[in-house]
């Protein structure tokens, strides 16, 4: 990642013989690219499993398997789509307060709903 440096900054520097109009800053951990993400195999059910559980967020999601296939938005509302290895679908959906996963066959059936909605105490 590059960050451009203030130019006063970096006309003072230049004057000193120092080239630091830009430079390179460690990146914090980014989520894998969706090429990335199928490079290393479309992921299966099998491989979600673990982030079917009340409480997962979209960041979560992200962050293990990168950009999803197809990602909608709203003001109160997010949606995301992966396309799974046996060409079936998992779905990501959080409105508060409801928060689920649903798992589609091919044909758009349901197979399995998840509910990720941690209760508040």
């Amino acid at each position: 990642m590059i960050r451009l440096v203030n130019p006063v900054f970096a006309l003072l520097l230049l004057l000193l013989g120092v080239n630091a109009c830009c430079h390179e800053t460690a990146s914090s951990p980014r989520t894998a690219s969706r090429a990335e993400t199928i490079a290393a195999g479309t992921p299966s059910i099998q491989d979600f499993s673990a982030y079917l559980r009340a409480g997962v967020t979209p960041g979560d999601i992200r962050k293990q398997f990168g950009d999803p296939d197809k990602f909608e938005a709203g003001g109160m509302f997010d949606r995301l789509t992966y396309d799974l290895a046996d060409g079936s679908q998992i779905q990501f959906y959080w409105h508060i307060p409801k928060a689920e996963a649903t798992h589609f066959r091919k044909d758009g059936t349901i197979i399995r709903k998840y509910d990720l909605y941690r209760k508040r105490r």
